[in-house]
């Protein structure tokens, strides 16, 4: 006997592709970070870009699988998130004097993670974004 497939929610497609598209746009933040700090943040940044990708590669496979398309350059906020760093790049250093932004930026994700919780009704997916923020707060931690 097969198992049953178990096909996710709108909802629950919904909140992934948001969450999808988040990531992806942390994580070009991020390649705009590693390309302009300074040594003393790029261990952090690494850390955080990569965490991002592997996030949003998860998310991108479950909305492929579900036949939906996922957002592969992370919509409007790649532009704010690479905006950001090049302004702050203008008037100081990318250097750890970006962490306080670094960790609230982390910390306004988790929420949106939250957020998407929230919105996912059924467990198995719940506990994949629950995965995930809880390593988004992890890393914000140790910044």
């Amino acid at each position: 006997m097969s198992a049953e497939l178990i096909i996710p929610s709108d909802e629950t497609l919904d909140a992934f592709a948001t969450v999808h598209r988040r990531s992806v746009a942390a994580a070009n933040g991020f390649d705009e970070i590693l390309d302009r700090t300074k040594p003393e943040l790029a261990a952090a940044a690494r850390r955080l870009h990569d965490m991002h990708r592997r996030h949003a590669a998860e998310l991108a496979d479950a909305l492929v699988r579900a036949g939906r398309k996922p957002d592969a350059a992370g919509g409007f906020m790649s532009t704010v998130h690479r905006t950001i760093v090049m302004a702050w790049d203008l008037v100081s250093d990318v250097d750890s004097d970006m962490l306080p932004r670094i960790k609230s930026g982390e910390r306004a994700m988790a929420e949106v993670f939250e957020d998407a919780i929230r919105e996912t009704p059924e467990p198995e997916p719940s506990a994949i974004l629950e995965r995930m923020r809880g390593e988004i707060l992890r890393e914000a931690a140790r910044l």
